[in-house]
């Protein structure tokens, strides 16, 4: 890089990929953070992290702020580089950091990013590391654009990780216990019925009256137990119906040719009566 360009800088960027260059140079950093249980040095600018958190915010002003350099030993530096940087390829890890530490505008940001990258963010590693808070913001919205089967399949994961942290054996009634509430923001009638009898009824993490609640909703009776409203994913499958070989099994039609299942499989009618 010429001396000319490290002075002209600035010039044709926008403030915030000025803000960007300073941070990625190390230009005029103000603060030495040792991040981790390692304590690995980060250099930053105090002002960029107070006007991101109030939790930084109130660690470099007031009374009580902090002088010379700063631990922090609840997050990675790996993690912590990527909330400085916003990067968004670690969208789940982002939102977590964000969320824990009150910064706003980043976490809305990461979240919405999560809700139009669905399916690639719920299948991340990073995903099975997320609170049951920053879950249920994600999986409480219409706006997410993730299959059902997917999220479900991610969430007995998460719940299998959570048992195992806690040296509980993983079996179906711990994975109940542990989705708590969760399980009530994952919308199994919008499932196939295929799926949900193969792979969801099989299991014991639904209760019998849950999976009876379930299967009357596949023959058109209402039910309150789980949401019904269709997400962003179906929405735009549906428009493409007609080409539904594209998407696989055709997830609508499943009434008019239950054969192309095996009649073995969508005997749901059997199945209610059975629960």
């Amino acid at each position: 890089m010429t001396m000319e360009a490290q002075i002209d800088w600035q010039i044709g960027k926008s403030l915030s990929d000025r803000m960007k260059y300073m941070l990625d140079n190390q230009l005029m950093c103000d603060v030495t953070l040792h991040v981790g249980s390692d304590k690995s040095t980060i250099k930053a600018h105090k002002y960029m992290l107070a006007i991101a958190s109030p939790v930084f915010y109130r660690m470099f002003e007031g009374p009580l702020s902090e002088k010379g350099d700063v631990d922090i030993v609840d997050i990675t530096p790996a993690h912590f580089n990527m909330m400085l940087h916003v990067d968004k390829d670690h969208a789940c890890t982002v939102f977590q950091t964000a969320h824990d530490f009150h910064m706003t505008d980043l976490k809305e940001e990461a979240l919405d990013f999560i809700f139009k990258n669905g399916s690639a963010s719920l299948v991340s590693d990073d995903f099975l590391y997320l609170s049951g808070d920053c879950l249920k913001l994600i999986l409480e919205s219409d706006q997410l654009y993730c299959d059902e089967t997917t999220i479900y399949q991610r969430m007995v994961q998460w719940a299998k990780l959570q048992c195992e942290e806690q040296s509980m054996p993983t079996f179906d009634e711990n994975v109940r216990k542990t989705l708590g509430d969760l399980i009530y923001l994952i919308r199994f009638p919008i499932m196939t019925p295929k799926y949900f009898t193969n792979e969801v009824s099989s299991q014991e993490i639904l209760t019998d009256k849950e999976k009876v609640g379930v299967y009357e909703h596949f023959n058109g009776k209402q039910t309150d137990i789980f949401i019904s409203k269709h997400r962003k994913e179906h929405i735009h499958n549906e428009i493409y119906e007609e080409d539904a070989e594209q998407y696989g099994e055709d997830d609508v039609q499943y009434e008019e040719d239950a054969e192309q299942y095996g009649e073995d499989d969508v005997q749901y009618e059997e199945d209610a009566e059975r629960w």
